[in-house]
């Protein structure tokens, strides 16, 4: 009987701590994982894109070709830790309920559920990845910018213009806790950026605009139609022209699934595609694309007249994808030429300042390997814009910004 009694105190502490790691490891599926998985496609889905090639695209850096490198590889698990030494820091204990972690692969689901799915939360037929930026991180970004303005002087106008994420505007009430973490976030950044840096509120020029169409549902990206009211507040702060929203050809294209369903892969968001619109510039301009390594801004490796394209996929549809190095010309002969230093978030924004300058270059921060203050410098830039994503602005992929500004 002892023996029965001893084998039994053995044996169950085993059985709990088990029980605890299998609910650890549901538990601890996040979004940061999902965007490290976001960051590493640009694409999609094979489904979505398949029909829409671009001619003369293989003359061009491709999506695919834009993959993220090695060094970002190596900084995934210091972007973990980071964002979880940021979370400690800048947050209290979360006290709001969380939605549940379920495995509704294949399964058709109501649409008044809210649910995380490989890690993103799932919100009625909305898919979005949760926003967990820091406010250490986001400090350390604004100490870049700054050091780029100081750099470049009293002569060039230097600006961020920070991507929200939807989960900032459009997560349910278990997750109100994410719309008080972009809140808290923007705030830090205008609190962090020196005067001399123009900060464009881009967080609170989208608010008035919730019920429209602003994000998609069924993509990580923020949609065409926020970048077009981000840029709006950008050229509101740079004091240029700025062209209506009825001024551009749309282009709608049904039947959308982009990268939060490629991602999440959940039902719902298969069940209930969306439509994907596409606003064409129609002023009259010359794009010059250039492949990466190709630094010779004479000897474009293509040349269009356009930078948004009719395609199904986000990622082909605006400046070709994640091309590291593009040109515009325009005849707007304002006296003003625009750099633009992006991430992913960027390509959308970029077709709507072509308008309010007469060159535009835009530059992507973890693709381009000179030195950024330099290319500005020699292009007689009068206008530097970054624009990225919240995440990359409270993260670790800022981080870039610092290597292209000391870049030689």
């Amino acid at each position: 009987m002892k023996r029965f009694i001893l084998c039994i105190l053995l044996v169950f502490p085993v059985l709990i701590s088990a029980c605890a790691e299998i609910k650890t490891t549901d538990d601890n599926t996040t979004s940061e994982e999902s965007y490290e998985s976001f960051e590493s496609i640009t694409e999609p889905s094979k489904e979505s894109s398949e029909s829409d090639e671009i001619s003369e695209d293989s003359s061009v850096q491709s999506a695919e070709e834009s993959m993220v490198d090695s060094s970002e590889q190596e900084s995934k698990e210091e972007s973990k830790e980071e964002s979880k030494e940021d979370s400690k820091e800048d947050s209290k204990e979360e006290t709001s309920s969380q939605a549940p972690t379920v495995d509704y692969s294949g399964v058709p689901m109501p649409i008044d559920k809210v649910y995380i799915h490989n890690g993103f939360l799932i919100s009625g037929t909305r898919g979005m990845e949760q926003y967990f930026g820091g406010l250490q991180s986001g400090a350390a970004f604004c100490k870049i910018v700054n050091n780029y303005k100081k750099d470049l002087g009293d002569g060039v106008n230097v600006y961020t213009v920070v991507a929200p994420h939807a989960s900032n505007y459009y997560a349910p009430e278990s997750y109100s806790n994410l719309i008080e973490r972009g809140r808290l976030n923007f705030e830090n950044l205008k609190a962090n950026l020196s005067p001399d840096v123009k900060f464009v509120d881009t967080y609170n020029a989208l608010w008035p605009h919730v019920d429209e169409p602003i994000y998609l549902r069924t993509e990580c990206h923020w949609g065409a139609l926020a970048a077009y009211y981000a840029a709006e507040e950008f050229a509101k702060v740079a004091g240029v022209s700025f062209a209506p929203l009825d001024s551009y050809k749309e282009i709608i294209k049904t039947g959308f699934l982009g990268s939060a369903y490629a991602l999440s892969k959940a039902e719902v968001l298969r069940q209930n595609p969306e439509d994907f619109h596409i606003y064409v510039p129609q002023t009259e301009y010359t794009a010059y694309y250039y492949n990466q390594g190709n630094y010779d801004l004479s000897k474009p490796n293509l040349t269009k007249n356009t930078i948004v394209f009719d395609t199904k996929s986000y990622a082909g549809a605006f400046i070709c994808g994640d091309n590291y190095m593009v040109k515009v010309e325009t005849k707007n002969n304002t006296g003003r030429k625009l750099v633009i230093l992006k991430d992913s978030y960027g390509n959308a924004f970029a077709p709507f300042t072509l308008g309010s300058f007469d060159e535009i270059y835009i530059l992507d921060i973890r693709y381009y390997k000179k030195n950024a203050v330099k290319f500005c410098q020699e292009v007689g830039a009068t206008d530097v814009a970054v624009a990225v994503s919240a995440f990359t602005a409270t993260g670790v992929v800022y981080k870039y910004l610092e290597t292209l500004r000391t870049a030689p």
